[in-house]
């Protein structure tokens, strides 16, 4: 009988355990890539989530402009020619973005 109280006790006090684990409100993130063009991205982001599967993010997108562009060609009808020369572009884009973010369980 005692034995019986013993583990009854223990299964309680898992499920008490498992309760009452705080799961963080905020999520810090960065991601890097680089695109088809050999232009780096990089994009901070920090998600706000007070539900459990939903939150709210505000992210920073850094991202090098395309150097070297050459652009030729003629216009659809033929009557006029276009050429875009631009060498050592030295600017850098950037985007804020603000978004809803949903997650599934796992």
């Amino acid at each position: 009988m005692r034995g019986i109280f013993v583990i009854i006790l223990l299964i309680c006090s898992l499920s008490v355990y498992g309760q009452t684990e705080k799961r963080p409100l905020w999520k810090i993130q960065l991601e890097g890539a680089l695109d088809n063009y050999s232009r780096w991205e990089v994009e901070p982001s920090v998600t706000f989530q007070p539900f459990k599967y939903a939150g709210i993010g505000v992210s920073f997108l850094f991202s090098k402009s395309l150097d070297d562009i050459h652009l030729n060609g003629v216009s659809a009808n033929k009557k006029f020619r276009f050429e875009l020369n631009d060498e050592k572009v030295l600017s850098t884009h950037l985007a804020c973005r603000i978004a809803p973010q949903f997650y599934t369980p796992s």
